[in-house]
């Protein structure tokens, strides 16, 4: 059964916790060993590095070094240093969960996400109409103020907000706060710029998050 990504095939992992440790490790030895003589056959006088499934594998099982080199056929120093260098032994070989943990239950990495403003042309705007139904005014208001809370809460200032709009930032702030009054109210065509720049803004931040998700 495989799973198709872009016509690239991913084959399902047949491994599970309900796998014992030792079977896992045998197989992995077991494929290490069959690449590692197709390797040296080919003429190549370096061992291929051990995987990190492999190292993860006997260390779970609980193997010995001397048995692992045995199976694999590589130096036990080799699979010693390889053991030590991802983590899962310390500087005289001891196994240890807090070592354990520094490979198999890493914290994410140490990445935020910094939010700038997405590059969006904005047209000329026409002036604002100063007389106006007062409903229709209220409904812009409105409008507007739930779609500026929105860019605020993916991480855009009130100064942003007033460069996407077109106009200066106090009409941003006067738009948002008077609501009574003929003061004048936002264009729907502003609050439509403003309602792309969100979803713009939103659908970069969705892929930088998944790809953390995938990378921690």
């Amino acid at each position: 059964m495989t799973t198709t990504i872009r016509n690239v095939q991913v084959a399902q992992d047949p491994w599970n916790d309900n796998t014992d440790p030792k079977v896992r490790a045998w197989k992995e030895m077991s494929d290490y060993r069959i690449s590692r003589d197709a390797v040296m056959k080919a003429g190549q006088t370096k061992s291929p590095a051990l995987p990190l499934s492999l190292l993860m594998a006997v260390h779970k099982a609980g193997m010995r070094v001397d048995q692992v080199a045995s199976t694999t056929g590589v130096a036990p120093t080799t699979v010693s240093l390889a053991l030590r260098r991802n983590g899962l032994t310390d500087k005289i070989g001891r196994r240890g969960q807090t070592v354990l943990r520094q490979c198999a239950a890493a914290a994410p990495l140490p990445v935020t996400i910094k939010v700038v403003l997405i590059d969006m042309p904005t047209a000329r705007r026409a002036a604002l109409r100063k007389s106006m139904p007062a409903g229709e005014r209220a409904r812009l208001r409105d409008e507007f103020y739930a779609v500026s809370e929105r860019l605020r809460k993916i991480g855009l200032t009130f100064e942003h907000i007033a460069i996407l709009s077109g106009r200066a930032i106090q009409s941003v702030h006067q738009w948002r706060v008077r609501k009574n009054g003929n003061y004048p109210a936002p264009s729907q065509d502003i609050i439509d710029d403003l309602k792309r720049a969100a979803e713009r803004h939103e659908a970069v931040l969705a892929r930088a998050r998944a790809l953390l998700e995938i990378v921690s």
